[in-house]
């Protein structure tokens, strides 16, 4: 009785040396993925930042590459008179961005207030 017992003892001490170190190396595990992806919160706050700044820019982008594609163009094209925008259409064209920006401004305003 007294060989089974010591039997079982020296199992058990094997069973708690091996789960210490199934503890460490998975506390180690946890150590280098908590490293590898420690990026991602700092990444997603730049995102978050600069978001609503890229599609505020986005029009402008558009506007002034349309700006660039329209300058370039060849002489037999340049003699067709291109319609221009007075005050009032330049009104309405911004009235329109304006449209488009605020919701997105917005929505970056209250996300820096939380």
């Amino acid at each position: 009785m007294n060989a089974g017992n010591m039997d079982l003892e020296s199992y058990k001490r094997e069973l708690l040396a091996r789960s210490e170190g199934y503890r460490q190396t998975l506390r180690s595990d946890v150590r280098e993925a908590a490293a590898a992806v420690e990026w991602i919160p700092k990444t997603l706050n730049t995102l978050r930042f600069a978001s609503p700044i890229l599609m505020m820019l986005a029009p402008a982008a558009a506007f002034a590459a349309g700006r660039w594609a329209f300058g370039r163009r060849s002489t037999a094209s340049a003699s067709v008179a291109r319609p221009r925008f007075g005050i009032l259409g330049k009104l309405i064209t911004a009235v329109r961005i304006f449209q488009q920006v605020k919701p997105l401004w917005d929505g970056y305003l209250r996300g820096k207030a939380h």
